[in-house]
């Protein structure tokens, strides 16, 4: 069953255009912050590329994190947040934590997208860090750093159909880490993320399925932005 939502030829390429200014944008926005912002030299590991000694220390973070999402334990996933974070969001922080229980219910396994490591020369500065910047799928975080130490991990909860995205940017305390931004959105519906619906509804579009093409770019919405943190370029 298709869910009507644009019928006319003049709307889709409205939406197709909406896509492309987006993306170029958030091209601009960021190198504006690159070259605006506090000075600051950073050095950023990604995946495979982390230190062994600090993905390890990660992991068991992350396993403990979703161990207490697992067993609905608010109190636990307080546990692991920073000062400054429960200063700033507690009020809001139960709400939040009680519809992620709800989005990964019966959920037992999850796997890491993608993973990254920043080391700063200062602290309290803006960041923007890229996965890449020569593929379609490519995306970039930009987030004000409270430390020298980042670690951000992308957490995909193993489900059957859509999969939902947590991000967990950790900063470095002393000898400790703490979560200081936490936050999760949809990444994919049916398997396919953001860039997948985009290109299918141009290609749709191109054969004339006007309607398939207004689905299609009416998903892809849908999971553009799984977090306020992550923009796609």
């Amino acid at each position: 069953m298709r869910t009507l939502v644009c019928v006319n030829s003049s709307c889709v390429l409205k939406k197709l255009k909406i896509m492309n200014t987006i993306k170029k944008t958030g091209v601009i926005i960021l190198l504006f912050c690159m070259f605006s912002c506090k000075p600051n030299i950073n050095k950023t590991y990604i995946g495979e590329n982390i230190p062994k000694n600090v993905k390890s220390e990660i992991k068991a973070l992350n396993d403990e994190l979703f161990k207490a999402i697992q067993e609905k334990n608010t109190e636990n996933i307080k546990e692991l947040m920073s000062e400054s974070l429960l200063e700033k969001s507690n009020e809001a922080i139960d709400s939040m934590l009680l519809l992620l229980f709800s989005e990964t219910e019966n959920v037992n396994l999850y796997n890491i997208k993608n993973d990254f490591y920043i080391e700063n020369s200062t602290k309290n500065v803006s960041n923007t860090i890229f996965s890449g910047l020569s593929d379609d799928y490519d995306y970039s975080f930009a987030y004000y750093a409270l430390n020298e130490e980042t670690y951000i991990s992308m957490i995909i909860p193993e489900t059957s159909v859509n999969e939902l995205l947590i991000v967990c940017f950790y900063g470095k305390y002393k000898n400790e880490w703490k979560i200081n931004i936490l936050q999760f959105g949809l990444y994919s519906i049916q398997k396919l993320n953001t860039i997948d619906y985009y290109k299918q509804a141009k290609e749709q579009y191109t054969k004339g399925n006007l309607i398939d093409a207004a689905n299609s770019m009416f998903l892809s919405m849908q999971c553009l932005k799984p977090t306020n943190y992550m923009q796609y370029v």
